[in-house]
């Protein structure tokens, strides 16, 4: 008894899980935008080159601040003795190769002998010992403050490349979204008339069977539901590449999508007269934005050659402790404190410095000039956008109009037919004109989105 329970609450967990499952991800289009924002993966590759961008700035920063590095060394000259003899120069010196390369040691050696006035060779116990040390250095250019500023401008400037594929993701976003709700409304209208038509066929098979109508009749009106069948497959098949897009631009695995905004309602609060007349700040614009971040960027990359010019100062300090492992420290000359300081200044080159500052003088002009051209290029954009925009939906209220003049007449012939006034061949010559009117009438309204999404992406109003 009791396993049977186990199994039955099992089994509803299951159902349960499985319906949460397939619950359907909703979404606005305002909800799709965001979405997007978070789960598109090239967004997210955008954020990441922000954040290594950051991590740039923060490195060149850094070659300005202190460093600090440490040193654990063991030496061990395995009982060798060293022998000095203090007697006069040319005597025998058996001196470990560190002594003999280290030239304070080799004074403080000669300082000795001469104390000690001569006499026999000596001989120091060069006991094992562990040291330690640790130095900071600290060094100042001209070019390490410029290097900082290009590292900010280029932070800034990947920054502005992340807000244009934002930008290039809300308009995609809104595309496929808009590609989808015309998509099933294309589905509808292809019902209505299949509805149309199949309702005109039974109707003809009727009088076709009392003698009413020919058999030509009822072939004419059978194949033109099954081409209106075809057509409505099609939207289907579209519908469904329609939403593949979406989730696409979504970044989204969800099976299951719902739009819960209609074609009607997008028209009705999409105020297209509105984006057609909107001003347009050419500032405001992220390819401008990122042109003159660009000029900039060639100014501060001329600075940093001509700080080739400029001294380079370092500083250091070093510390310095032994441990000797024998019974004696033995021969000790290292000093535990030292402090220096380095003063680089550039003389001449033949040439090489003023050459490089002249080809970074050409790549601001150049910056310059590419600026110029691409803003000229938008401006001519601008114009074109809102010409397109202001055509399509000229076209489209056209086309609204011609599909509603289409249906009237559709009715009218079919009330004719009916009557026995209109022959069959008429009838499905005004439902052509029907369906390619509907046909049409999407095609511009696909037209006059796409060509609002366009224009909206340009005036960064999306």
């Amino acid at each position: 008894m009791k396993g049977k329970k186990i199994l039955l609450l099992m089994s509803m967990a299951l159902a349960l899980m499985s319906a949460n499952a397939q619950e359907p991800l909703k979404l606005s289009l305002a909800d799709a935008k965001n979405y997007a924002l978070s789960y598109n993966r090239t967004l997210k590759a955008s954020d990441l080159s922000v954040q290594k961008a950051d991590a740039a700035k923060w490195q060149a920063i850094a070659t300005m601040l202190p460093h600090v590095d440490a040193k654990l060394g063991y030496t061990n000259l395995l009982g060798y003795k060293a022998k000095l003899n203090l007697g006069s120069r040319g005597g025998d010196s058996e001196l470990p190769p560190s002594v003999l390369s280290d030239t304070s040691a080799m004074k403080a050696i000669g300082v000795v002998s001469q104390m000690m006035g001569g006499g026999g060779a000596t001989e120091i116990e060069m006991n094992p010992y562990g040291d330690l040390t640790v130095q900071a250095t600290m060094a100042f250019s001209g070019m390490q403050f410029v290097g900082v500023q290009l590292s900010k401008l280029a932070a800034e400037m990947t920054k502005l490349n992340a807000n244009i594929s934002e930008l290039d993701t809300k308009a995609n976003v809104t595309t496929a979204y808009f590609t989808v709700l015309v998509a099933e409304e294309s589905k509808r209208l292809l019902e209505s008339s299949k509805e149309n038509l199949t309702r005109l066929h039974e109707t003809t098979a009727k009088m076709y069977e009392v003698g009413m109508a020919e058999q030509t009749a009822v072939d004419q009106l059978d194949v033109q539901v099954g081409l209106v069948e075809n057509s409505v497959k099609s939207a289907e098949r579209n519908i469904e590449l329609a939403y593949n897009a979406l989730r696409l631009v979504l970044g989204s695995n969800e099976t299951k999508i719902e739009l819960t905004e209609t074609l009607d309602g997008v028209l009705a609060n999409n105020d297209v007269y509105s984006t057609a007349t909107s001003e347009f700040d050419i500032n405001q614009n992220y390819n401008v934005q990122l042109l003159n971040q660009n000029i900039e960027l060639s100014k501060k990359q001329l600075n940093l050659k001509q700080w080739e010019y400029g001294p380079t100062l370092a500083l250091f300090y070093q510390y310095t402790t032994k441990t000797y492992f024998g019974k004696s420290e033995g021969f000790n000359m290292t000093p535990p404190n030292t402090i220096g300081a380095t003063l680089n200044i550039p003389i001449f080159s033949s040439g090489e410095r003023l050459s490089k500052v002249k080809q970074a003088k050409f790549d601001v002009k150049s910056a310059e000039l590419q600026r110029e051209d691409v803003v000229e290029g938008i401006k001519v954009q601008e114009k074109q956008l809102r010409f397109l925009l202001k055509s399509a939906i000229e076209t489209y209220e056209l086309q609204k109009k011609n599909v509603s003049v289409s249906e009237r007449i559709f009715k009218n012939t079919v009330q004719k037919y009916e009557l026995g006034t209109v022959s069959s061949t008429e009838l499905t010559t005004i439902n052509n004109n029907l369906v390619s009117a509907q046909g049409s009438y999407i095609g511009a309204l696909m037209d006059l989105l796409t060509a609002q999404v366009n224009l909206q992406k340009l005036l960064n109003q999306l």
